[in-house]
């Protein structure tokens, strides 16, 4: 935001607030901090105003120690399958293998779900022949690369 405002030359205090930050807004923006002003953390603790914000704040949040990337996944499964049956909306953000893990337990449950993550590029049908290609190039056209190239089905002669 900063590099924005000296962009278009406006001073951080011209900037109006359009409504008051909630509690767990203020305490997300204090943990995002920058380690540099970091320093600052202790006057929060004599703030009771930040103090009770940050209490509701975390009033609502649970946490799942899990002890592998599988039980990780189960867990959230469970809590989304259990929002999908009491009728909530729910989502599940997460840029690791989680979410696919998740997927598949869901999809085991019978639970409908969209997944609006999309694939890796190297798992779709663009991306194996991207990957034929240049490993085939890259060995000089090895017979087993090669034959891997030719039986691909964007292969397309002419």
């Amino acid at each position: 935001m900063q590099a924005l405002l000296t962009l278009i030359g406006i001073a951080r205090d011209a900037v109006a607030s359009l409504a008051a930050a909630s509690g767990r807004e203020r305490l997300v923006s204090e943990v995002l901090r920058p380690a540099a002003a970091t320093h600052l953390w202790p006057e929060l603790t004599a703030d009771p105003e930040f103090g009770a914000g940050a209490d509701a704040a975390l009033e609502k949040i649970s946490v799942i120690e899990a002890a592998n990337a599988e039980e990780e996944s189960l867990a959230v499964a469970v809590a989304l399958r259990e929002a999908v049956h009491e009728g909530k909306t729910a989502a599940l953000v997460t840029p690791t293998s989680v979410g696919r893990r998740v997927l598949a337990a869901l999809a085991r449950w019978n639970v409908a779900t969209e997944d609006s993550g999309g694939d890796a590029l190297a798992e779709t049908p663009a991306g194996i022949f991207a990957r034929l290609a240049a490993e085939a190039a890259l060995g000089r056209l090895a017979p087993v690369a090669l034959l891997a190239l030719l039986k691909h089905p964007l292969l397309r002669w002419t």
